[in-house]
């Protein structure tokens, strides 16, 4: 799927051709995004019939939180410029990996309000591209942790064809719609109800307390806590070795 996206937000039949897909918070039902997921209620975590996934292959959507406490500043810079520099080194080595096998696909995705956006639909690895949208961001949204997680697994399910990976990050709580490890949890239980292939999902609390992130461990997701930008250019290591090890 090429970069050319639509937007739509749910509930108001709204479509716009040629922008990022942007999922809005509905209580109802909505339109299907053209060329995005079905959405019913507030997101379906159902895989489409007949999906087939490519074990030799991985794909990777990457959620990066944009609300405006990621402005503050830590080690001398605001979080998100150690953010953009820690996820621009990721891409760095994964673009060297796939330049050897290419194994890999990836999307990326941000907060707008109270909205999800897609800004980097999931496909073929786009290393400019990742870069250029990454460097495009901006803090100024609310945090939807839960909905941006049903929508990168919905992503994976539609357009992914390797082992899905999420990897949020994020320096706050949850303050749009459901929260991040009911949703967590939804997302084993679709699993393994449709037979599909589990999502691995990597949470990255950055300059935050880690504590209240034990619900989404409980829930099997892979907690890296990073307190300062050092830190966080080591979870991103270790976000790599985890993309790159062998499936179980």
């Amino acid at each position: 799927m090429g970069y050319m996206g639509y937007m739509g937000r749910v509930g108001l039949g709204l479509t716009l051709v040629g922008l990022p897909i942007v999922y809005a918070l509905s209580g109802c039902g909505g339109q299907k995004p053209a060329g995005g997921p079905e959405i019913v209620g507030a997101y379906n975590l159902q895989p489409p019939d007949g999906r087939k996934v490519d074990t030799s292959k991985k794909s990777l959507a990457l959620i990066v939180d944009t609300s405006g406490s990621m402005g503050g500043s830590i080690d001398g810079k605001t979080k998100f410029e150690s953010a953009k520099h820690s996820l621009n080194v990721l891409l760095d080595n994964l673009n060297a990996h796939q330049e050897k096998s290419h194994f890999l696909e990836a999307g990326l995705f941000s907060f707008s309000g109270d909205t999800v956006i897609n800004n980097v639909p999931i496909q073929a690895f786009n290393y400019g591209l990742l870069r250029d949208q990454i460097k495009k961001l901006e803090a100024n949204a609310n945090t939807p942790l839960g909905l941006a997680l049903a929508y990168a697994e919905t992503s994976l399910d539609r357009e992914g064809k390797g082992l899905g990976t999420i990897v949020l990050l994020t320096d706050g709580m949850n303050n749009v719609g459901e929260e991040p490890d009911v949703v967590a949890e939804q997302i084993k239980q679709a699993n393994a109800k449709y037979s599909d292939y589990p999502t691995r999902v990597i949470v990255i609390p950055f300059a935050t307390d880690p504590k209240p992130f034990n619900k989404l461990e409980k829930q099997g997701v892979k907690v890296i806590p990073a307190e300062d930008a050092q830190a966080l250019m080591d979870a991103f290591r270790k976000v790599e070795e985890l993309i790159m090890e062998a499936p179980e």
